[in-house]
């Protein structure tokens, strides 16, 4: 419309007839939309995140984005466990619920570390990317899938942050560690020197 115009310059004053930006001009408004807009960096790492073989979390999600198994492990990253991590984003409830799930699971697996003479525990590549093309063909039939774009879609129109279903399946899904599902490495016995 000839009269809107977008002004993205940074704001100086907000005073009675409009608003006055940096660069000192004047915008003379009836209407002021204040839209900061936000981009939801789930498929980047929170910091440096070294796994086997000096793998590095940032190199692991760039290319498909985040994925992780039930949201708190990440295959090639042992002994690693994440809080509200990939397609862990509630869309009808507390992320609460969510995360104390999750502590609970990642408590499970640390009992283990610390109490049954493991070394290490990574979720299998494989038992991941199962759960992630479950996930996937999920979010193919909702809401967020629907060919719009939004802030819960990548670049490439993939979700890496909402999951699709209700928070009791999540829940119930998550409620018991299960050790066929990951690698685990016992620490071994220190040879004796006599």
């Amino acid at each position: 419309q000839p009269n809107v115009e977008v002004c993205t310059d940074g704001i100086e004053a907000v005073n009675a007839t409009g608003v006055q930006t940096c660069d000192g001009v004047q915008h003379d408004v009836d209407i002021i939309l204040l839209a900061t807009g936000y981009r939801l960096d789930i498929a980047r790492a929170p910091f440096d995140v070294q796994g086997i073989g000096g793998r590095r979390l940032q190199d692991e999600w760039s290319g498909p984005g985040a994925r992780a198994y039930r949201g708190v492990t990440v295959a090639g990253f042992p002994n690693w466990f994440v809080l509200m991590g990939p397609n862990t984003g509630p869309g009808h409830t507390s992320v609460l619920v969510y995360t104390e799930a999750q502590v609970k699971y990642a408590c499970q697996a640390i009992d283990r570390l610390l109490n049954e003479g493991v070394k290490s525990i990574t979720v299998k590549p494989h038992v991941q990317r199962r759960y992630g093309d479950f996930l996937r063909r999920r979010l193919q039939k909702t809401n967020w899938s629907s060919g719009c774009t939004s802030w819960y879609l990548d670049e490439h129109g993939e979700n890496h942050s909402m999951y699709p279903g209700l928070v009791t399946e999540y829940v119930l899904g998550i409620r018991k560690f299960n050790p066929a599902d990951y690698d685990i490495v016992p620490i071994l016995p220190r040879a004796s020197t006599t």
